[in-house]
């Protein structure tokens, strides 16, 4: 299992998340693709997204990159008990 932030979903920002060290979604689901980890756990996404936003981009790169693995996110303000216990949201 894998637990990683991905602040921002877009693909090309100002340079300001490498000051941050924050990640971007697409570069870790890339990241995953390469990995044999059972699930993945997204987190810290930036307040600036709505869920639906979030979600979607989530899907498409699953598709994109072939991830097959459960995924689950923890949306911003969000606290969760056991995320595990929820669905996925690529299946």
């Amino acid at each position: 299992m894998l637990i990683h932030e991905a602040t921002f979903l877009d693909e090309k920002l100002s340079g300001l998340e490498r000051v941050n060290k924050h990640s971007r979604l697409h570069e870790v689901m890339e990241m995953v693709s390469q990995l044999n980890i059972g699930k993945l756990i997204l987190g810290h996404f930036s307040s600036r997204y709505n869920p639906n936003e979030i979600d979607a981009a989530i899907k498409e790169l699953c598709d994109k990159f072939a991830i097959n693995i459960p995924v689950y996110r923890v949306l911003p303000g969000q606290a969760v008990y056991n995320i595990l216990e929820e669905k996925p949201i690529n299946k």
